[in-house]
């Protein structure tokens, strides 16, 4: 699914590796802290400007622990 304003950001912890493709494109919404086994979701909705970044780090991640919903689900 496409990132869109209106959707959210969900991490599956137990797919999560750590690989932090996803902190580089888009620093605002994920965070790697040293020593962390799981991204860090900084901020779960999407605005409109951010649904390219977005969409950009769920397919860049190597694990699939990425993924877009409708807001509330």
């Amino acid at each position: 699914m496409s990132a869109q304003a209106g959707m959210e950001i969900h991490v599956d912890a137990g797919k999560c590796l750590a690989y932090g493709n996803c902190v580089g494109l888009a620093p605002d919404h994920f965070d790697l802290p040293a020593g962390a086994s799981v991204v860090v979701l900084l901020k779960r909705t999407i605005a409109a400007d951010e649904t390219e970044d977005i969409d950009e780090a769920v397919r860049s991640c190597p694990a699939r622990a990425l993924s877009v919903r409708p807001a509330g689900s």
